[in-house]
C-alpha cells in the first residue's frame, strides 16, 4: 500500500514537471516589462578605455586598472591590501571634461562581478561616487560585500534617496569614482579583482506603468496539478510534534512559514467528512494548530523559531530584544482560518490572548503601530517602521475583525512611504529602499480588501505602479536560471517573493511563474534563492535551501488566490440567510463576550433581529424598536454565529464570533 501511494506520488511530480517544461514554449510572453535598461553615465567607448581612468589606494595598498580579455565592454580593478590597520581602499575615476547634469537621474545600475575572498576577511564592499568640482561635495552609494561575488550580478541599482550626500549639485557631476573597501585588519596581504560594465542611469517618470493586473493563463489541469503536489509537500514536513519543518538543512522551524501553512492547510482541510486528503490536511492542521497554542509565551506572542523534531526553541525574539511584527502576526491569521474553518474553540483563548498583546496598547488611534522590546528583565515599546509588518499586522486585525484599527494603520503607513515621485511604497518610514515584499504584500493587501483600497488605493492604480517600479528594480537573472526578483539587491532569484510578486499581479507574471516552475524540487518544494552568496551579499540571505515559505507561496500562485484574501469567504452561510453590504448596521464587540450590542440607523425603527449557529439553527429571534439593543450570548458556545437583522428596506447579515 505505501509504495502504491510512494508511486501515485511520484507520476504526480513526474507529471508536473513535464508540464513546466512546456511551459516556456506555450506561453511565449515579452519581458519587456521586467527589468531596465539606463543611458550610459560614461559613453561605453570612454568606460572601457583605461586611459581615461585614474587610480590610487590607500597607504600601503596598491591598486591598478586593465581592459577586461574576456569581455570588451568591462573593466577590471585590480586590488592588494596590506597589513595595516585602518580603512584601506582601492579606487579608481574618472574626471569630465566639463561638468554634466544628471539631475534628471532617478536610480543608478551597475554590474559587477567580483573574485571570492576566505570568509574570515570581513566584508570587501563597493562603492559609487559622484562628485562635484569640491571633492567634499558628493553623493556615495555602497553596495555590500561584491567584490566577493564571483558572478556578474547584472543591473545592481540605487535610486537616488539611497545616496549618501553631501552638499552635491546633480547637474554639476565632474567625477565618478569606484571602489573597494574594508576596514578589516589582515595578518597577510590579501588580494583581489573586480570587474565593472553598464554604468547607466534612468529616469524613472518615462516608465511605462501597468494599466491591470496580471493573471496566470495556465490550463487548469496544470495549476490543479501542482497544488496538490504542494500540499501534499507541506504535510510531509510534518513532525511528529506538528511542526513543519521550514528549512529540512538545519531542521528548523519558523514562525511567519507555521502560520502561512497553516492558513493554507485550514483552506483545504475537512474535520468531519471529506476526501481523504482533505482529511490528512485537516488532521495536520489540527496538530499544528495545537503546538501552537500549547507553545505560546504567556504575554501573547510566540518565539520566532523552534528545532522542527524536539519542539525547543532556538529563537525567541530578536538579537535587539523586540518582536518582529512581520512574523508574529502570521499565527493569530492561521489560527483564525483554523478556527473558522475547524470549528475548535480550543485555540480561541490563544487568539485571545495575542489580540490583547497586540490591540490593548501597541496601536494608537491614529494608526501608529508598536512593537516591544525587551530591555534587562522590563520591556519597552518601540514604533514599528517596517511596511512589511504593518501589511501582517493589518491583515491579522481584519481576520479577527478589528477592521476600524485595520483601516487606521493602512491609512497611516501609506502616508509616510509612499513615494509620490518614484510612485511605489518605500520599504518603511525612515528607509526609502525598493524591496518586493513591502510592495507585494501591500498591493495584495489592497486588492483583496475593499476597506483598505478605499482609503489607500481606490483604483487600484498605486498597486500597479508599485508593482511595475519593483519589478524593473529588483528583476534579476541570479546565477543564469531561473529569472525572477529578488528582496532588495538584485543579486539572486528569490522564489518566495517572486511568487509574492505572481499573487499581486504584477507585470511579467506569467514569464517569471513559467520560468521558476521548471525548478521545483520533486518531493520538496521551493528554493529559497537560486544561489548561495551567504548572508551578507547584497544585503540578502541568500541560500539553495528548500523553503516552506516558498512552497506556501507557490500554493497560492497556482491556485490563483492570496494570503491576504480574509477567511470569512471560507464560511458556508446558512442557506435562508442574505449576505448585505449595508455598513450602516454596528454589532460589537466582535469577537464577543457576554453581551452582543446590535445599533440599527435612526431611520430603522423596526426591526426582527435573528441569532443562527453555524449550522444554520435559529436561536434568538427578536423584534425590537430601539436603536440600540443588548443581546445577553452567556449561555452561548464559543464558536461563529450569524446575526441576521430584516426590516422594510433591506436584509442584513453579520458574522460574530463568541469565545
Amino acid at each position: 500500500m505505501v509504495w502504491h501511494i510512494k508511486m501515485k506520488k511520484l507520476c504526480l511530480i513526474f507529471l508536473l514537471l513535464f508540464t513546466a517544461s512546456l511551459l516556456t514554449i506555450v506561453h511565449a510572453h515579452s519581458i519587456d516589462s521586467l527589468g531596465w535598461k539606463g543611458t550610459p553615465i560614461i559613453p561605453v567607448a570612454d568606460f572601457v578605455n583605461t586611459a581615461n581612468w585614474h587610480a590610487n589606494s590607500s597607504v600601503g595598498d596598491t591598486c591598478s586598472l586593465s581592459r577586461d580579455s574576456t569581455d570588451d565592454r568591462s573593466i577590471v580593478l585590480y586590488w592588494k591590501f596590506g597589513t595595516a590597520s585602518g580603512h584601506k581602499y582601492a579606487q579608481i575615476y574618472y574626471v569630465f571634461d566639463e561638468p554634466v547634469s544628471l539631475s534628471d537621474l532617478d536610480i543608478v545600475g551597475i554590474d559587477i562581478k567580483g573574485q571570492p575572498i576566505n570568509d574570515d576577511c570581513g566584508n570587501f564592499d563597493v562603492q559609487l561616487k559622484f562628485e562635484n568640482i569640491k571633492s567634499t561635495s558628493n553623493a556615495t552609494c555602497k553596495f555590500t560585500n561584491m567584490a566577493r561575488l564571483d558572478r556578474w550580478c547584472e543591473n545592481i541599482s540605487k535610486i537616488k534617496s539611497q545616496f549618501n550626500v553631501q552638499s552635491f549639485q546633480w547637474d554639476q557631476v565632474k567625477v565618478v569614482s569606484i571602489e573597494v573597501f574594508t576596514d578589516q585588519v589582515f595578518t597577510i596581504p590579501i588580494e583581489g579583482e573586480v570587474r565593472f560594465r553598464n554604468l547607466a542611469y534612468a529616469s524613472v517618470s518615462g516608465w511605462e506603468r501597468a494599466t491591470e493586473f496580471e493573471a496566470l493563463d495556465n490550463s487548469t489541469l496544470e495549476l490543479d496539478l501542482i497544488q496538490k503536489v504542494v500540499l501534499d509537500t507541506i504535510c510531509d514536513r510534518q513532525t511528529e510534534n506538528g511542526l513543519l519543518t521550514t528549512w529540512r538543512e538545519d531542521g528548523s522551524s519558523w514562525l511567519y512559514g507555521q502560520g502561512l501553512a497553516l492558513k493554507i492547510l485550514s483552506q483545504n482541510g475537512s474535520w468531519n467528512t471529506g476526501s481523504h486528503d482533505s482529511l490528512k490536511y485537516g488532521i495536520a492542521a489540527t496538530k499544528l494548530a495545537t503546538f501552537l497554542v500549547n507553545n505560546q509565551d504567556p504575554m501573547g506572542f510566540w518565539p520566532r523559531a523552534w528545532r522542527a523534531k524536539s519542539g525547543n526553541v532556538i529563537v525567541n525574539i530578536e538579537d535587539d530584544g523586540s518582536i518582529w511584527f512581520g512574523d508574529f502576526p502570521w499565527v493569530i491569521i492561521g489560527l483564525q482560518n483554523y478556527f473558522y474553518k475547524s470549528g475548535d474553540s480550543t485555540v480561541l483563548t490563544s487568539i485571545d490572548k495575542a489580540t490583547h498583546f497586540l490591540t490593548d496598547s501597541l496601536i494608537d488611534p491614529n494608526g501608529k503601530l508598536y512593537t516591544i522590546r525587551k530591555q534587562g528583565q522590563n520591556f519597552r515599546k518601540v514604533p514599528v517602521t517596517s511596511l512589511e509588518a504593518y501589511t501582517a499586522i493589518i491583515l491579522s486585525l481584519l481576520e479577527i475583525g478589528e477592521k476600524d484599527k485595520a483601516v487606521a494603520l493602512a491609512t497611516y503607513i501609506d502616508s509616510l512611504t509612499w513615494d509620490d515621485q518614484l510612485r511605489y511604497w518605500k520599504e518603511g518610514i525612515y528607509s526609502s529602499r525598493v524591496v518586493l515584499f513591502g510592495n507585494t504584500w501591500f498591493s495584495d493587501l489592497i486588492r483583496n480588501n475593499p476597506c483598505i483600497a478605499e482609503v489607500v488605493d481606490p483604483t487600484f492604480q498605486k498597486s500597479k505602479d508599485a508593482l511595475t517600479l519593483a519589478g524593473k528594480v529588483l528583476y534579476t537573472k541570479g546565477s543564469g536560471s531561473p529569472i525572477g526578483f529578488d528582496g532588495i539587491g538584485p543579486v539572486a532569484t528569490w522564489l518566495e517573493g517572486s511568487f509574492s510578486y505572481i499573487c499581486a499581479g504584477g507585470p511579467g507574471s506569467q514569464i517569471v511563474f513559467d520560468s521558476i516552475i521548471q525548478y521545483i524540487e520533486p518531493g520538496y518544494g521551493v528554493m529559497h534563492y537560486n544561489d548561495d552568496v551567504s548572508c551578507n551579499i547584497g544585503d540578502i540571505w541568500a541560500v539553495k535551501w528548500l523553503s516552506l515559505d516558498g512552497i506556501s507561496w507557490l500554493y497560492y500562485a497556482a491556485s490563483k488566490s492570496s494570503p491576504f484574501h480574509i477567511a470569512d469567504s471560507l464560511i458556508v452561510y446558512p442557506s435562508d440567510v442574505v449576505r448585505n453590504s449595508n455598513n450602516s448596521f454596528s454589532f460589537y464587540p466582535n469577537p464577543t463576550g457576554n453581551l452582543l450590542t446590535i445599533e440599527v440607523p435612526l431611520f430603522e425603527r423596526e426591526n426582527v433581529i435573528s441569532v443562527f449557529n453555524i449550522s444554520g439553527q435559529e436561536l434568538i429571534c427578536k423584534e425590537i424598536k430601539e436603536n440600540k439593543t443588548e443581546f445577553d450570548v452567556t449561555n452561548f458556545t464559543a464558536g461563529i454565529y450569524f446575526v441576521k437583522v430584516v426590516n422594510k428596506n433591506s436584509t442584513v447579515v453579520q458574522k460574530i464570533v463568541k469565545r
